[in-house]
């Protein structure tokens, strides 16, 4: 796997900005609570015959922008750009169905350095995004 930090010039290459509390990140937005600052931005990108990986789904590209706030809490949003995504593609092992703030996809929890993390997969635009956070209630907030 191939990883990258993002200086500014990068974060303008892959659409990757905030303004006004919301982030755009690979063309989608989404909506940073206040309180949440930018700790780390990454890119990866595939090469033939190494595919990115999402939770086990191979993805083209994925950007991702990772947030903390004064209580330590995270908020880590990831989009893989994919070709021919189906909701049912990115089922996961222990994920249940969900809707969140008006989107289709799965949800499940996990244990992260002793904390609940809370993770939502959906598809929008052909692309996967995930949604990592100790806080549930910021993934409906963040989701715009």
């Amino acid at each position: 796997m191939h990883i990258a930090a993002l200086s500014a010039a990068d974060a303008n290459a892959t659409n990757n900005n905030i303004q006004n509390g919301t982030l755009t990140l690979s063309d989608l937005t989404f909506k940073i609570p206040e309180g949440f600052t930018a700790v780390e931005n990454d890119q990866d990108n595939s090469h033939p015959g190494d595919a990115e990986h999402m939770d086990g789904n191979a993805v083209d590209t994925e950007v991702s922008a990772d947030y903390r706030n004064n209580n330590g809490e995270k908020l880590d949003i990831h989009v893989g750009s994919k070709t021919n995504s189906k909701i049912e593609t990115i089922n996961l092992p222990n994920a249940q169905k969900k809707t969140i703030a008006g989107k289709d996809g799965y949800y499940w929890t996990e244990m992260d350095d002793g904390r609940t993390e809370y993770n939502f997969e959906y598809l929008q635009d052909g692309k996967i995004v995930k949604i990592e956070t100790h806080n549930e209630d910021v993934i409906n907030q963040v989701i715009s």
